[in-house]
């Protein structure tokens, strides 16, 4: 098992994964079929945190398919209206954020909650994205 701090070898890419007994350590269980059965059973897709700010809400999840290559297990997007991304159509690269770790995943969401607090409050800045 990998220890939750630790990152995900490059080898790893591509695979699948579930969270262990610990509910934050991911683990490699094989092929597909494998992570079906740990997703139907709860497994395969947790939130880390979810946060409301206005209309918006911050979604940070374990997506537990390595597709987007190693250190890639964790996501934060952020949706309008429970509906959409807010920067995907004017940011793209912004719309999501990926992370290897339960930890960095708590931490990218905070992260994300202040980017958009700032954003809202801030909204003669909204075309001027980093």
């Amino acid at each position: 098992m990998t220890d939750r701090n630790d990152r995900l070898t490059s080898k790893q890419q591509g695979q699948f994964f579930a969270l262990g007994e610990d509910g934050h350590t991911p683990f490699d269980v094989g092929d597909e079929a494998s992570f079906q059965y740990w997703w139907a059973n709860g497994y395969g897709y947790e939130h880390v945190a979810e946060t409301r700010l206005g209309n918006f809400i911050v979604s940070t999840i374990f997506f537990g398919h390595a597709v987007h290559g190693a250190d890639q297990l964790f996501e934060t997007m952020i949706y309008e209206d429970e509906d959409h991304l807010v920067v995907s159509a004017r940011k793209p690269e912004l719309a999501v954020w990926r992370c290897a770790t339960w930890d960095e995943a708590e931490c990218q969401h905070e992260m994300a909650c202040i980017w958009l607090r700032d954003w809202i409050e801030a909204p003669n800045t909204r075309d001027m994205l980093p």
